[in-house]
């Protein structure tokens, strides 16, 4: 979440509890709040990022980087999922979040649908993806 807030004459800036910058107008501070949204710095995609790889046991830099391990390939598709089907993110913008294309989202889709198609072969992925669902909802 980003906050902003008066604090001696200046305008603070703050995500999640730790400063990120600070304005002299609010005219100013409004306009990099803006600019951090559409970034989707402190946004909704940094909480799911955050679920998934805690869920997946992953450091931070792990999902976006470019390993093809089997856990970390199956928890870019639970997020592209998520992103994509609860949060509404367009491909392209989930794609530019994990520093793919989005054909790569796509095809995180496509692997999605497999895994639904074949519950006897992917229920372990299945249930982690409800799992990582309901901590993301809150249930």
């Amino acid at each position: 979440m980003i906050v902003l807030a008066e604090n001696n004459g200046r305008i603070d800036i703050t995500i999640k509890g730790e400063w990120m910058a600070s304005f002299k107008t609010w005219e100013q501070a409004i306009f990099y709040q803006e600019f951090l949204k559409n970034n989707n710095i402190g946004g909704d995609l940094d909480r799911l990022y955050n679920h998934v790889s805690t869920m997946y046991g992953l450091k931070q830099n792990e999902i976006r980087g470019k390993s093809k391990r089997s856990n970390i390939v199956e928890a870019r598709v639970v997020f592209s999922n998520i992103g994509r089907n609860d949060l509404e993110y367009t491909y392209f913008k989930i794609g530019q979040y994990l520093g793919r294309d989005h054909s790569t989202v796509i095809h995180h889709k496509h692997v999605f649908e497999m895994w639904q198609n074949m519950p006897k072969y992917y229920g372990k992925q299945l249930a982690k993806y409800e799992a990582v669902l309901k901590a993301w909802r809150g249930e």
